[in-house]
C-alpha cells in the first residue's frame, strides 16, 4: 500500500530506531517553533446546546470527533458517526472551499483552517486505523509557548513524546526507555521540531481526501458549522496523499466532516476498504477531532528533569566554547563529552571530575582540518593560546548518562 498513512508509521519507527536526522547546510537547524503569543482569537471549544447534541470525550488512547453527535458506533473502531437531524446549509455562512453544497476547493480550507489557529492554542487527536497492523494515536498539545506530540502504536511497539519550546526540546521513547534532551540548535531539536511539524499537520489534510458533499448544518455553543459527508475517495491524481496504490481498490468509503463557517475543520471521521490485487481486503481510516482551542497550555515534562541540563555559549572571538551547568543530575568524572557540528567531525573530551549545577566547562582547540586538538577544563577558564583557533557554524556539545543523552548547541554566526 502506497498511503500516507503508511508513512507516519514509518517515520514513527525510523525514530523509535534511534536514527538521527541530517539538515543541509543551508537549512535551518531547528524545527518549527511554537506561535508566539500573541491576542487570543475569538476561539471557543463548541459545548452542546439545543441546536446540536455534541460530546468532547476524545483521548490520547482513543481519540473520536469532537463534535460527533449521537454516536452510535463503538468509539475508536473507526466506523464514522451517522448524522443527526440537520438544518440546510444555507441556514449557515458557507465555510471557505465550498460551492453549492460540494467541497470544490478542499485546499482552501485546510490553508483557512491552519490561518484560524495561527497564534492560537488547540488540541488535536488522531485515531489512525488499519485492520492489517494495530492501530496508531496521535495526540497534539499545541500551546502559545511550547508544543507536545505523543505518538503510540496500541500494540507498544513504538510509545514516543515529542517536546519543543523557543529555545529547549526532549525526545522520549517510552518502548526503550530512552530521553534525549537538547538546548539550543542541537539534534535533538531538529528531531523534535520535525516530528512536532510533520504530526501537527496531520489529520486536517484528509479534507482533500474524499469527495465531501454539505448535508447540512447545526449551531454549537453559538458557532454554525457545515456537516459533510463522503462516499467516494477523491482519485489518486488529484490528490498527494495517494491513500491507494495502483494495483488496489478502495470501497465501502464513509466520511463525515464538521467544519465551521469560518474554516475551522473540527472533526474528521473517513473509513474505507482497500482491496488488493489478489481480492484480500482490509479496513482504513482516521479519526480526527480539534478541540481545546484557546484553553491549551503546555508545561515543561517532568520526564527530561532526570537528564543533565546545559547551555552553549562562545567568547573570545568564538575561541572559547562555554558550556554551563544550569539543573538536573551531576555529569559523572569519567563522561565523554562530545563536540561536534552537523556535518563536522566529533571529538571527545573525558571530564576528570564531577560537574553538577552551577560548574562550567571549557573547552579551546587548536591546529585546523584533521589536526586538531582540543583541551578542556572545569571551573578553570584558560588563557588562550596564540594558536587556539575559533569555533564556527552549529557546534554542539553532548554527554550521555545513563538513560539519558543531553546536548546543548550554540549557532556562531559568520563574519
Amino acid at each position: 500500500m502506497k498511503s500516507r498513512i503508511a508513512t507516519v508509521v514509518v517515520v514513527a519507527l525510523v525514530v523509535v530506531s534511534g536514527c538521527n536526522f541530517v539538515v543541509d547546510s543551508g537549512s535551518e537547524t531547528s524545527g518549527p517553533e511554537p506561535v508566539p503569543d500573541t491576542p487570543e482569537p475569538n476561539v471557543e471549544t463548541p459545548t452542546a446546546t439545543a441546536t446540536a447534541t455534541a460530546t468532547s470525550t476524545a483521548t490520547a488512547a482513543t481519540p473520536t470527533a469532537t463534535d460527533a453527535p449521537t454516536a452510535t458506533a463503538e468509539p475508536g473502531d473507526g466506523t464514522p458517526t451517522p448524522a443527526p437531524d440537520l438544518d440546510p446549509v444555507s441556514a449557515v455562512d458557507a465555510p471557505p472551499g465550498l460551492d453549492g453544497n460540494e467541497l470544490a476547493n478542499p485546499g482552501q480550507l485546510v490553508g483557512a483552517h491552519r490561518q484560524r489557529l495561527a497564534g492560537a492554542s488547540y488540541e488535536t487527536d488522531l485515531l489512525i486505523v488499519n485492520t492489517s497492523r494495530d492501530n496508531a494515536t496521535l495526540h497534539v498539545r499545541n500551546g502559545t509557548q511550547a508544543v507536545l506530540v505523543s505518538l503510540e502504536a496500541q500494540d507498544g511497539q513504538f510509545n514516543n513524546d515529542y517536546y519543543l519550546s523557543s529555545t529547549e526540546a526532549g525526545v522520549r521513547n517510552q518502548t526503550a526507555d530512552r530521553v534525549k534532551y537538547g538546548n539550543g540548535p542541537t539534534s535533538v531539536q531538529f528531531e523534535a521540531g520535525f516530528l512536532v511539524g510533520f504530526f501537527g499537520a496531520f489529520g486536517p489534510q484528509f479534507a482533500g481526501a474524499a469527495e465531501w458533499h454539505a448535508v447540512g448544518s447545526q449551531t454549537v455553543d453559538g458557532e454554525d458549522q457545515v456537516v459533510f459527508t463522503a462516499e467516494d475517495l477523491v482519485a489518486s491524481n488529484e490528490t498527494d496523499l495517494n491513500i491507494v496504490s495502483p494495483d488496489e481498490n478502495a470501497r465501502d468509503v464513509e466520511g463525515r466532516m464538521v467544519v465551521s463557517s469560518d474554516g475551522l475543520i473540527r472533526s474528521i471521521e473517513l473509513t474505507w476498504t482497500t482491496e488488493r490485487a489478489d481480492g484480500t481486503t482490509y479496513k482504513e481510516g482516521i479519526e480526527y477531532s480539534l478541540s481545546n482551542v484557546g484553553e491549551v497550555t503546555v508545561d515543561r515534562p517532568t520526564w527530561l528533569e532526570g537528564a543533565p541540563q546545559l547551555e552553549a555559549s562562545v567568547t573570545d572571538s568564538d575561541r572559547l566554547f562555554v558550556l554551563d551547568h544550569t539543573n538536573g543530575p551531576t555529569l559523572d568524572a569519567g563522561t565523554n563529552v562530545t563536540f561536534s557540528s552537523f556535518f563536522g567531525p566529533g571529538t571527545n573530551v573525558t571530564l576528570d571530575q564531577q560537574v553538577g549545577e552551577g560548574d562550567t566547562i571549557y573547552v579551546y582547540k587548536t591546529g585546523s582540518g584533521t589536526d586538531v586538538s582540543y583541551e578542556a577544563s572545569v571551573n578553570s577558564r584558560p588563557s588562550l593560546p596564540d594558536d587556539a583557533t575559533a569555533f564556527s557554524g552549529t557546534v554542539i556539545a553532548s554527554a550521555a548518562q545513563g538513560k539519558y543523552v543531553t546536548e546543548a548547541g550554540v549557532e556562531i554566526a559568520s563574519e
